[in-house]
């Protein structure tokens, strides 16, 4: 009777370990390519007139004593994409920061799109004349940030994302970005783990 057994536990568990594993959850990834930005700045309102150096660390800050914007510029050159949707994504990871008020809350920003590109010769008091607003966003610690708006007009020239803010059809071009925390609000992060903006790519 033993040996039976025996056999019978090896056989439900031959059964077992050759059955195909189930995935946990199925869903059309279309995401193609993530573009990086090519370009960081911090803007301080404390260092109105030094220029900018270009810088892996993104910083939002609005408070009565000093304010911080962080402008980010993208060069798009892969020609593969023209056709393809790009979106506007931004993400903190579990090591970045959100300082607010209300800790448990996410933390606003606003994107604005900016007249021209950006470069190291600019600075808080001298920078690319902000053009229409993109939008606002809602960041979260370790997560993706949420739209909370996201509809303007389409604006020229052609550097500029043209139709539905935060998607619009990939073209290649060159894009600048600045970012404005709502008050009270300190945002931080840094680039290379995946965090900060970035541009998806995707089928439509």
């Amino acid at each position: 009777m033993q040996l039976i057994h025996l056999a019978s536990l090896l056989l439900f568990s031959t059964s077992t370990l050759a059955a195909p594993t189930q995935p946990l959850e199925s869903r059309a990834d279309t995401t193609t390519k993530t573009i990086y930005p090519t370009l960081q700045f911090r803007w301080r309102s404390v260092d109105g007139d030094k220029f900018a150096p270009n810088t892996a660390t993104g910083h939002l800050l609005n408070m009565p004593n000093e304010k911080v914007h962080t402008a980010i510029g993208f060069e798009v050159t892969d020609r593969s994409i023209v056709g393809k949707k790009c979106k506007l994504v931004f993400r903190l990871s579990n090591d970045d920061w959100v300082v607010s008020p209300t800790p448990s809350a996410p933390a606003p920003f606003d994107i604005f799109r900016l007249w021209g590109t950006v470069n190291d010769k600019y600075s808080w008091n001298y920078h690319p004349e902000r053009a229409a607003p993109v939008g606002t966003l809602l960041a979260k610690k370790g997560a993706v940030a949420q739209w909370q708006s996201a509809s303007v007009p389409p604006v020229t020239p052609s550097i500029l994302p043209p139709g539905s803010s935060s998607e619009w059809p990939c073209e290649t071009a060159d894009y600048a970005f600045e970012l404005v925390a709502h008050p009270a609000l300190n945002i931080g992060w840094t680039n290379g783990r995946g965090s900060g903006l970035a541009i998806e790519v995707s089928d439509y």
